[in-house]
């Protein structure tokens, strides 16, 4: 006997072409498979940031320390909450769901830190 497929919201649609469906958040193998190495919080925030700015269709600046997350890096609210999960997958915690809102990528850095 095989178990039931899900159904309602939770059920998940194949495309007609048997491939999965898109992926809508940003994804990097390391980040969501926490086992293959412990990276470090920089590298993660920068790649995470570095997807985000990749997948609206723009070419990602230098990310350093001072650079501004809003102002800068032009990150909007949605960015910023795909971040947050992002952030939390990563490390089981983020700054945002607890009301801290970092300006900067080095104070982002320093919330991990």
């Amino acid at each position: 006997m095989s178990p039931e497929a899900p159904t309602g919201a939770a059920a998940t649609i194949p495309a007609a072409n048997g491939d999965p469906p898109p992926r809508t958040a940003v994804h990097h193998p390391e980040i969501h498979n926490p086992g293959t190495f412990m990276a470090e919080p920089t590298q993660v925030i920068v790649e995470l940031i570095k997807g985000l700015i990749e997948r609206r269709g723009d070419e990602p600046p230098e990310i350093t320390p001072e650079s501004r997350i809003a102002a800068d890096l032009d990150l909007d609210s949605l960015e910023l909450a795909e971040l947050s999960a992002g952030l939390e997958d990563a490390f089981g915690r983020d700054p945002y769901s607890e009301g801290i809102v970092p300006a900067t990528v080095g104070e982002l850095v320093a919330y991990f830190g």
